[in-house]
């Protein structure tokens, strides 16, 4: 198992891959969320530079925004566990959903399709390009928001620093478990 850190740490190793591996091996790597492909282009780039074999990735969800293709014309095998589409499927069996939802998240996802991104060259400290930069920052979207659940949302992927967030509209954590039992039953 090797690990790819965001940033080399101080201390210890001070690499940007740790692990025990060898030149020449295959890497499967697994990533919780595709967008545009581009952190996995990233990690590829990486752990290709260590001499690792990096052609296929397992992800959790597929956001159907145009990562796979982008991964499978840059040569990385695409195998995702869930997809924007099949949660859909599974949120509307459980009526748990309004139509003009499904409808907002479809066209979401068909107006935000990502064609083509930078390869990546290696680099800790490289931005993403300004193509995959949003011009706002979780802080100021939080600012304005009326919203208190999505302000609350907000800041905490501004404070996690993370932009993958997943809403349900539940009222008690066993519905929120039935449905990720059932997302992940639907997609076996």
């Amino acid at each position: 198992m090797v690990m790819k850190r965001k940033e080399a740490k101080d201390y210890g190793t001070k690499k940007m891959v740790e692990g025990i591996f060898a030149a020449g091996q295959h890497c499967l790597m697994v990533e919780d969320i595709i967008t545009s492909g581009m952190s996995v282009l990233e990690t590829v780039a990486s752990l290709k530079e260590e001499g690792l074999i990096c052609d296929r990735v397992v992800v959790l969800i597929d956001r159907q925004q145009g990562g796979r293709a982008i991964l499978e014309r840059a040569g990385v095998k695409v195998h995702s566990v869930l997809d924007i589409e099949s949660v859909l499927q599974v949120l509307i069996a459980a009526d748990s959903i309004s139509a003009d939802m499904v409808q907002a998240v479809r066209s979401f996802v068909a107006d935000n399709q990502i064609k083509s991104v930078t390869l990546p060259t290696v680099s800790s400290s490289a931005a993403p390009p300004a193509a995959l930069q949003c011009s706002r920052s979780f802080a100021d979207r939080m600012a304005s928001c009326e919203n208190p659940v999505g302000k609350h949302l907000l800041n905490l992927m501004h404070t996690k620093q993370t932009n993958l967030c997943l809403s349900a509209d539940v009222t008690t954590s066993a519905e929120l478990l039935r449905l990720a039992e059932a997302s992940l039953a639907s997609a076996s």
